[in-house]
């Protein structure tokens, strides 16, 4: 999405506008919002196209006949005015990307995402010819792959069956429209089939079954030669040589290419990983009087803010964060990582996040649970400031030095690790500092950093911090005394080797968190795909060696439980860390102390622990946040395979799992609409 231009309108209707989307032959498209906060597209017609009688009359015809279409893979018009000045129609979101973007950046589709786009697109095409429509444009770019299916959108071609004035104009895109649509001559559903079957062809091979070249000459190919189908999958061939039948009457129906697709195992699957916007993953800390409060980036690239209306209770609606710009005219913080979030010395929220541009943007609650700050660029801290505003490669991590003070640490985008402080307790913020340059390695060279990293205070309150070099070791380092100068850098994984003399090579960022006596606890996903534990053996003291989780406690099968996230670390009321991570069969597994400083428990599987309504077991898809209520129990949040947020908690202190509960979709913003 593109910030609006100086000539666009701000509002449209009872619609707020907050960025352009696109545009197409009719008009522009905007992301608006509604007075309740539903975000919609609204295409605004082109003032020389609404000065045109006749196109207003086709235009209102077109609204009228659009607001038939029901069914589920169809983009619903939720609002419309074709009297005002000028003309527009709202939209339902479709998040996702186009079905053109998709094939072009990540390769033709699996087999089982062909037979889920086969059957929903034939299922819109009959919610479509079932309102007495033909869509007689249907192609990639008008096809957007949701989390949930392919939704089929743009209607600006569609008109009624009884329309005499549109019904033998060619009206289409050359390489999807049927024969006679190239010729000029009556179109009715056949003609969508045919299109249905080019569009299955490109989704399958990455190429359009008449070639590419000149207009004319693809058009040529429609009407007079045979596709070229050599390269569809077998089982696709016979159904999509039929579709491209040149004769109407020998194409087959929707109902006997849906019956095609109909192994609905396939064909409700979600598509591929890759395919879809992704949000990203949680970030929740306590607000000043112990409320929660979660942060995390939508598949728009804003920041959403949800959080508790009272202690331990209920939560609010969710807040964009990314409108909060000192400059209207900015536009809304389109943000790249996800965020991280920590307590100023008097309570206030902090919160750090990678925008789109590569800075690092900051923004702070004005008071105690208050209302927050515009956004800060936090990258023109430099020390010289011939050297540009630092370019950030990764996620942050924050956390309080002895005194109170933030201090923030964030992997660079030349590979080193920065960092940045408050000079005074919620004052203002030092230079940035290149801590790989600070302290060179013992053999002279800067140590590159490939992964984000963890920070957390010692016993004595010195920060220590925890990363993965580009050598995929954990390196580490702290504080020499509290609040002041770091050590030399130490390689935790060369430190203490494997019991069979290898060193542990780490493919995830750690997390860190304090024993009940203060000791630091490290976990961290190996290359082998276990979790993998070190600790202080004393406080403030040297390290144990590495103690291998997924060995340490086998699952109840044997199998040895093989993680595919990072893990989240926090303690129970009474103390004892426990452990949350995603395992490579996207269910979330959960392991505690048994006893305060003591060993561990069995895995438990919270999937399946807490099966959701329907009886299915949650997938996730993210890594989990996890932080204390106001009265110590423990509560996890995570993104789930749906793209919803979802969220767990002890119902008692140290106590049993409620139920998951669902917090909802990011309200990501589509990336394909009507033109």
């Amino acid at each position: 999405m593109k910030p609006l231009q100086p000539g666009d309108p701000r509002r449209v209707g009872p619609y707020r506008l907050e960025g352009r989307l696109g545009g197409g032959g009719m008009g522009l498209v905007f992301l608006g919002r509604s007075q309740g906060g539903r975000p919609v597209a609204i295409k605004v017609v082109r003032p020389e196209l609404a000065d045109d009688a006749g196109f207003r009359r086709r235009f209102t015809n077109e609204v009228e006949a659009a607001r038939r279409v029901g069914g589920f893979y169809t983009a619903q018009v939720v609002d419309a005015d074709t009297m005002a000045h000028p003309p527009w129609l709202a939209t339902a979101f479709i998040p996702g990307l186009s079905l053109e973007q998709a094939v072009r950046g990540h390769g033709p589709l699996p087999d089982d995402a062909l037979s889920a786009l086969g059957a929903g697109l034939a299922e819109g095409l009959a919610a479509i010819h079932d309102a007495g429509l033909v869509h007689r444009d249907l192609k990639p770019g008008n096809i957007i792959l949701a989390a949930d299916g392919p939704r089929v959108i743009d209607f600006g071609i569609a008109r009624a069956l009884d329309d005499a004035h549109t019904s033998t104009v060619a009206l289409g895109t050359p390489g999807y429209m049927s024969p006679e649509q190239a010729r000029g001559l009556e179109v009715g559903p056949p003609s969508d089939v045919f299109a249905l079957g080019a569009v299955l062809t490109f989704a399958a091979t990455e190429r359009g079954p008449f070639g590419t070249g000149p207009a004319g000459t693809i058009v040529y190919r429609i009407v007079h030669e045979s596709p070229d189908l050599a390269r569809l999958p077998s089982h696709l061939t016979g159904l999509i040589s039929d579709c491209l039948a040149k004769d109407p009457g020998r194409r087959p129906g929707l109902t006997e290419i849906l019956d095609h697709f109909a192994d609905a195992s396939k064909a409700t699957l979600i598509m591929p990983n890759g395919l879809l916007p992704e949000a990203g993953d949680p970030a929740a800390h306590s607000a000043a009087d112990g409320r929660i409060e979660v942060f995390m980036r939508d598949a728009d690239d804003r920041v959403r803010h949800v959080w508790q209306v009272a202690r331990d209770g209920g939560w609010s609606n969710w807040d964009d964060m990314s409108g909060y710009r000192f400059d209207a005219s900015d536009g809304p913080l389109e943000v790249a990582g996800d965020p991280a979030a920590h307590n100023a010395a008097d309570g206030r929220i902090e919160l750090f996040v990678r925008g789109t541009d590569g800075h690092m943007w900051h923004a702070w609650q004005v008071a105690r649970d208050g209302n927050w700050s515009n956004w800060d660029d936090m990258s023109g801290y430099r020390t010289l400031a011939s050297d540009g505003p630092l370019e950030v490669a990764g996620d942050p991590t924050a956390h309080s030095s002895a005194d109170g003070r933030i201090e923030v640490f964030v992997r660079g985008a030349d590979g080193r690790l920065w960092h940045a402080w408050q000079v005074a307790r919620d004052g203002n913020w030092s230079n940035w500092q290149d801590l790989g340059q600070h302290r060179p390695l013992p053999d002279g060279d800067v140590l590159t950093v490939a992964g984000d990293p963890a920070a957390h205070a010692s016993a004595d309150g010195r920060i220590e911090v925890f990363v993965r070099g580009v050598d995929s070791h954990l390196w580490h380092l702290w504080q020499v005394v509290r609040d002041g100068d770091w050590s030399d850098w130490q390689d935790l994984s060369r430190h203490r080797p494997l019991p069979d003399g290898d060193v542990l090579t780490v493919a995830g960022d750690p997390a860190a968190h304090n024993a009940a006596d203060g000791r630091i606890e490290v976990f961290v996903r190996g290359v082998d795909g276990h979790l993998w534990h070190v600790w202080q053996v004393a406080r403030d003291g040297n390290w144990s060696n590495w103690e291998d989780l997924s060995r340490h406690r086998p699952l109840p099968d044997g199998d040895l439980l093989t993680v595919a996230g990072d893990p989240a670390a926090h303690n129970a009321a009474d103390g004892r860390i426990e452990v949350f991570v995603r395992g490579a069969d996207g269910h979330l597994w959960h392991l505690w102390q048994v006893a305060r400083d003591g060993g561990w428990s069995n895995w438990e599987n919270l999937s399946r622990h807490r099966p959701l309504p329907n009886g299915d077991l949650l997938t996730v898809v993210g890594d989990p946040a996890a932080h204390g209520s106001a009265d110590g129990r423990i509560e996890v949040f995570v993104r789930g395979a749906d793209g919803h947020l979802w969220h767990l908690w002890q119902v008692v202190r140290d106590g049993d799992w409620s139920d998951w509960e669902d917090f909802g979709p990011y309200h990501p913003a589509p990336t394909g609409m009507p033109g």
